[in-house]
């Protein structure tokens, strides 16, 4: 005790100098919840500070701050792959680059970045390297890529069946050249729906080149067209009719004369299709009308400038008939592809549906 000296009164003991208001060390420990913190000691005794805890030395019990919380994980697994971040990540693949993915997924461009780099951490390596503007992957980051489609569609199937694969979950997206679209989308959609009716379904009409792209990138799930498939993963669906239409009132040329055709332009299979067949048959054809779309093609023949090559599946497109006295064409095959890492089910289930619609046809 020491007496002060304006009063004589004792006074308490002078203070020690280990008591600082500041932290004088920090340690870890894991908490109840397994959840693994690092404290920071500031003074002995009294309550502990809100979210922190006690930590004893000793006799003595020391107020502790929480300064650092993190997830638990088990010993040798602390390198996790965020679900968040793979989104974005394959977002990137998808969307072109960092800004269109930012702008697509409602995210600013630096937390792209951030996510980015939290999966970078993770593996321990580049993912993305930076060409100017062009933004490519690493050798890495297309092996992360591949891995990661198929974490996010397990990661998807399981919300599903837990019944939690609502609005805002993985929604299917179905490709499909503009031929026959209107039998075959619905006949693929009325299996997806029964299968997953909780998903949701876009479709993307487009050449067949751009639709193995997207098949190629993940951003379609399965996509059905005429023509070749770059994949050895690609089905069969079945043969598709073509027959040759016109408007009701149009003639065939005089004698001699091009047979003047309408068709999408090139390249296009069916246009080859057709211009082939009559070569083969010793008529000469001329394309007068070509078209970016089917519907552009349909609008032209309805309108009297020519015959065309269509698919022959149910009735005949309003305002057209179809021609008996032009060559017959062999069906065309149809293939469907689904994404890579796209579970087994989907193409089997999706080529049958397209098989059993166009056996129908026959």
């Amino acid at each position: 005790m020491r007496a002060d000296r304006s009063t004589g009164r004792e006074r308490g003991p002078a203070p020690h100098p280990e008591r600082k208001a500041t932290p004088i060390r920090t340690r870890s420990f894991r908490d109840l919840d397994g959840h693994h913190r690092r404290v920071a000691r500031t003074a002995p005794g009294g309550p502990p500070e809100p979210g922190g805890g006690r930590a004893l030395s000793g006799a003595r019990t020391y107020r502790c701050k929480v300064v650092e919380t993190a997830g638990w994980y088990p010993r040798g697994m602390a390198d996790v792959l965020d679900i968040t971040a793979l989104r974005t990540f394959t977002s990137i693949a998808d969307c072109g680059g960092f800004h269109r993915a930012a702008a697509a997924i409602g995210l600013s461009q630096s937390a792209v970045s951030q996510h980015v780099r939290r999966l970078e951490k993770a593996v321990g390596c580049p993912l993305v390297a930076r060409d100017g503007r062009v933004t490519r992957f690493t050798a890495s980051g297309e092996t992360l890529l591949a891995e990661a489609r198929k974490i996010l569609a397990a990661h998807d199937e399981a919300l599903v069946r837990l019944g939690r694969g609502g609005t805002g979950q993985h929604t299917l997206v179905v490709g499909s050249t503009e031929h026959a679209a209107d039998r075959i989308l619905p006949a693929i959609t009325g299996v997806l729906k029964e299968r997953y009716p909780a998903r949701e379904v876009r479709f993307r009409l487009d050449r067949s080149a751009r639709l193995n792209d997207g098949l190629d990138r993940g951003g379609i799930d399965v996509a059905v067209f005429i023509g070749d498939a770059r994949s050895h993963a690609s089905v069969a669906a079945g043969a598709l009719p073509l027959s040759w239409f016109s408007a009701p009132g149009w003639r065939m040329p005089a004698a001699g004369a091009p047979i003047p055709v309408v068709a999408i332009d090139h390249p296009c299979t069916i246009r080859r299709r057709a211009l082939e067949t009559l070569a083969d048959h010793g008529l000469a054809a001329a394309v007068v009308v070509e078209a970016a779309y089917l519907a552009g093609v349909v609008n032209a023949i309805r309108g009297g400038l020519g015959v065309g090559l269509l698919a022959d599946v149910g009735p005949p497109p309003e305002g057209l008939r179809r021609r008996d006295d032009l060559p017959p064409v062999p069906p065309e095959l149809l293939h469907l592809r689904t994404r890579a890492d796209a579970p087994p089910w989907l193409a089997e289930a999706t080529a049958g549906a397209v098989r059993d619609l166009l056996a129908g046809q026959a």
